[in-house]
């Protein structure tokens, strides 16, 4: 489901639905690709039955369609793939192409307020925000936002240096807290932005 969810917006079908035999092709082979493990026949099927269920989450899933019952559901699937599952360099080059795009405001929000386990792929991923884009500026609300997540991850790796197992001086998220530090460290309180209400998926939701 993640996978799916982002590999839509990558492809820009922002409106939370794609037809046509050619375009859902396209979304389910660059989300098997993105996806770490692919996505296995018998996982499409639990996918196109998902929409049979009484918490619908899909309003269709078939050869020449594939649609969200709400964008919301789309958004935030996306943003949970960028927090848990971007770990190649394909999709994460995707969305770096996205981080001050109006229409990936409330993906990358979700990315930042989801509770994950490995917080170090997160905060990878998050560092994404601190990088100059391409055309125009910086996220600010959202770099403000995603800055703690970063520091947390950096003190957790300077507790770990012992191990011999703390990423390379020149790391993208040490970089980023270096670079980024002395300004937010001065940071209004006024600036901080509150996270969304919804932070995690109902229980039921498919984790994909």
């Amino acid at each position: 489901m993640a996978a799916v969810a982002f590999a839509m917006m990558a492809q820009g079908h922002h409106d939370a639905a794609v037809n046509g035999t050619r375009d859902v092709e396209n979304v389910r082979y660059q989300a098997e690709r993105i996806c770490s493990e692919g996505i296995r026949p018998e996982e499409w099927k639990q996918i196109q039955n998902i929409r049979l269920s009484s918490r619908s989450i899909l309003h269709g899933v078939n050869k020449e369609e594939i649609a969200w019952q709400h964008r919301g559901m789309m958004e935030y699937y996306c943003g949970r793939f960028l927090a848990r599952e971007c770990r190649d360099d394909r999709p994460r080059s995707q969305a770096s192409q996205h981080t001050n795009d109006d229409k990936w405001h409330r993906q990358w929000q979700f990315a930042i307020d989801i509770q994950v386990v490995d917080t170090e792929l997160q905060s990878g991923v998050l560092s994404l925000l601190f990088q100059q884009p391409t055309q125009g500026r910086r996220p600010t609300q959202l770099t403000y936002q995603a800055w703690p997540l970063l520091q947390n991850t950096q003190q957790g790796q300077r507790a770990s240096a012992v191990s011999g197992s703390v990423p390379p001086e020149n790391s993208d998220i040490r970089q980023h807290c270096r670079r980024w530090s002395p300004v937010l460290s001065h940071a209004p309180r006024t600036a901080q932005i509150r996270p969304l209400r919804w932070e995690k998926a109902p229980k039921d939701f498919p984790s994909r």
